[in-house]
C-alpha cells in the first residue's frame, strides 16, 4: 500500500506541473477522489490473493481559455495520468446568463399573452403564477484518454467545444378579469 501511494504521488505530481505549466491556476486544480485498494489474483480453485494496491487520484481542471485545453489532456497524459474521465462546458458566468435567458423568456411569455389577448378582446390584469425551469449543460462523460503517439503534434487530441445554450422556461398565468 505505501509503494502504490508513493508511485501514485509522483505520478499525480508530474501530472499537475504538466497542468500548471500551462499556466492553470492553483484554484482551478482541486482533487476530485483518492482512493486506495487491493489488487487480487485469482488463482484456480483457490482463495484470491491480494497481489498488491492500486491507489487511484482523481482531479478535476478548469480551463477558462479554451485553446489550453487540448495541451491539458495531451501534457496531463504525458506526464502519467493514465484516464480522463469526462468533460463538460459551461458559461463563464452561469448568472448572468441565467437572468439574461430569465428577461428574455418572461419578455416572450408576456407578448405572447398580450396577443392572445388582444386577439381574445380582453385585457391582463395580473399574474396568478409564475413557474421555471432552468436546463443545465450536457456532461460528456468517459472520453477514455489514451496514450500519446511519438508524433505528438500530429496527435493533439481534438477537442470541439460547440456551444452552449443556457436555456430557461417560463410557464405563467395570468389572469383575465
Amino acid at each position: 500500500a505505501k509503494a502504490a501511494r508513493a508511485a501514485a504521488a509522483e505520478s499525480m505530481t508530474r501530472v499537475v506541473a504538466a497542468i500548471r505549466k500551462l499556466g492553470i491556476a492553483d484554484k482551478d486544480i482541486a482533487t476530485a477522489n483518492v482512493s486506495l485498494g487491493p489488487v487480487y489474483n485469482y488463482p484456480n480453485n483457490q482463495a484470491p490473493k491480494i497481489r498488491g494496491y492500486q491507489l487511484q487520484n482523481m482531479v478535476t481542471v478548469t480551463v477558462r481559455d479554451l485553446d489550453k485545453l487540448s495541451d491539458v489532456l495531451d501534457d496531463g497524459v504525458a506526464a502519467g495520468a493514465t484516464s480522463v474521465e469526462g468533460i463538460s462546458f459551461d458559461v463563464a458566468d452561469r448568472a448572468a446568463s441565467e437572468a439574461k435567458a430569465r428577461e428574455a423568456a418572461v419578455a416572450d411569455a408576456k407578448a405572447k399573452a398580450d396577443t392572445l389577448a388582444s386577439g381574445l378582446g380582453v385585457r391582463i390584469s395580473g399574474v396568478a403564477n409564475v413557474s421555471e425551469s432552468v436546463s443545465t449543460p450536457i456532461y460528456y462523460e468517459n472520453m477514455a484518454g489514451a496514450a500519446p503517439s511519438a508524433d505528438r503534434a500530429a496527435a493533439e487530441t481534438p477537442v470541439l467545444p460547440g456551444t452552449t445554450d443556457v436555456v430557461i422556461t417560463v410557464q405563467v398565468t395570468f389572469l383575465i378579469p
